[in-house]
């Protein structure tokens, strides 16, 4: 392997990287799967269920194998979950990954095998590594629902090393794509399908009377999917957004919204749920406040490496934010404009032409553009941005501003910032952005820590 593979580093803009390994997840049959088998498992049976119920009132008794097959279709909710699982893993050979303008090459001796472009690539995250052996892992969503893990040949593996420098190279690291986390509790839902299955075999043996194990199939047998597909879709599940500017964390009930700049500590913690310790164990995360405030929102319980992926970019994105500082003459001036969203955007769209008036001088397209970038800028400062920058033709000013706000947790702010691109900016979506602000940042009473 050649030195620049080992650093990461090449000449002009190719970036090559030695990689141990490559796996593919979530290929077009296992998605289907996926998406279909819990459907299919309940549709089915209560289908056959149907039928049946229609001949005992037509005074014809089932046969046999009519029930039989229904107790079998039961089944084809958990096989179909099985078969996904199974060929959710392939293996992709590679022993080399290039990036160059924003594109990932993988190749296998000197041979290309897999080419993703960056706007096929939903987010990147750094996955911790298992073990000291271990290399940095890489793990690419791709727009189509797959996956790719790419494994790094790096004696830096714990410290993120070439992981992130590969994140960076595609244009998707923490200062610059909003990484999603999702999870559901899979093990609640599978025992409520499985638990149905069960006391529909033990009734299939032990009840003598056909019309009365009829009458009670829909309810053990393609009802429990019905019920574990709820549960993963809604009631089990999780999701946390981590931007450049702060996370965003949705649970069952509530949801907690905190920017970066607000943060004194973060930190992963453990706390089991019943009595005298003997329950669960939940993996929480721990958010400490400047003003005394102390948040826990829920973690991954049933995936460890989730948990660990989200405190890694979490990390990551708290160092890039207190590195990044916007221009503060621009947002001075800003300051000085006026708060009226009128007088606001005269005052953007005049920052960056020659005739501007303003006592301190011209402002450059470079203090713009770090201003629209800073994670600590206020809403009103990072909107006026994207409006200055928007008023110029600015190459390929559209784009570059909304994959800026793509990078943002805040979700009112990103739709301002998102409207400011296209020139659709209006006072009402920048009103939400601003209050959105004043909520999350504005003065609150020290609450307990809640879980």
């Amino acid at each position: 392997m050649s030195d620049d593979e080992e650093s990461g580093e090449a000449s002009e803009s190719k970036l090559r990287f030695g990689v141990r390994s490559v796996q593919r997840r979530g290929g077009p049959v296992a998605r289907w799967l996926r998406r279909w088998g819990v459907g299919l498992g309940a549709a089915l049976p209560l289908g056959l269920w149907t039928a049946i119920v229609f001949q005992f009132a037509s005074g014809q008794p089932p046969p046999e194998a009519a029930i039989v097959a229904l107790i079998a279709s039961s089944w084809l909710g958990p096989a179909a979950a099985l078969a996904a699982r199974l060929l959710d893993g392939r293996k992709v050979r590679a022993d080399v990954a290039e990036v160059e303008h924003g594109q990932l090459t993988l190749r296998a001796e000197g041979e290309p095998v897999r080419t993703v472009a960056r706007s096929e690539v939903k987010q990147g995250i750094y996955l911790f590594p298992k073990d000291d052996a271990s290399g940095s892992v890489t793990s690419l969503q791709l727009a189509s629902g797959e996956e790719l893990a790419i494994e790094l040949d790096d004696t830096r593996a714990r410290d993120g090393g070439l992981a992130l420098q590969l994140l960076d190279a595609l244009g998707i690291g923490a200062a610059d794509r909003r990484a999603v986390f999702e999870w559901r509790r899979t093990f609640d839902t599978l025992l409520v399908g499985i638990g149905g299955i069960a006391a529909l075999l033990g009734l299939f043996f032990l009840v003598p009377s056909k019309a009365l194990l009829v009458l009670v199939c829909p309810i053990l047998s393609g009802l429990p999917w019905l019920l574990a597909w709820f549960l993963g879709k809604t009631a089990a599940r999780r999701r946390i957004e981590i931007g450049a500017d702060g996370l965003r964390a949705q649970g069952r009930l509530r949801t907690v919204i905190a920017r970066f700049a607000d943060l004194k500590d973060v930190r992963r913690v453990n706390v089991q749920v019943g009595k005298r310790g003997q329950g669960i164990v939940q993996h929480l995360l721990e958010l400490s406040f400047h003003d005394g405030r102390t948040e826990r929102v829920l973690l991954d319980p049933d995936d460890e490496g989730i948990a660990v992926a989200v405190v890694a970019r979490l990390n990551e994105a708290r160092d890039a934010a207190a590195s990044g500082r916007g221009s503060a003459h621009f947002a001075g001036m800003l300051e000085r404009a006026g708060h009226s969203f009128e007088s606001l955007r005269e005052a953007a769209e005049a920052l960056l032409n020659s005739a501007v008036g303003f006592r301190d001088g011209a402002v450059t397209e470079a203090e713009v553009e770090s201003l629209l970038r800073d994670p600590n800028a206020t809403a009103q400062q990072r909107i006026a941005a994207a409006i200055a920058l928007r008023a110029q033709e600015w190459p390929d000013g559209k784009e570059r501003i909304q994959e800026i706000a793509e990078s943002v947790a805040r979700p009112r702010l990103r739709v301002a910032l998102d409207a400011a691109a296209t020139g659709e900016l209006d006072e009402a979506a920048w009103a939400e952005a601003r209050e959105e602000e004043r909520a999350v940042t504005g003065p609150r009473k020290r609450s307990p820590p809640k879980t």
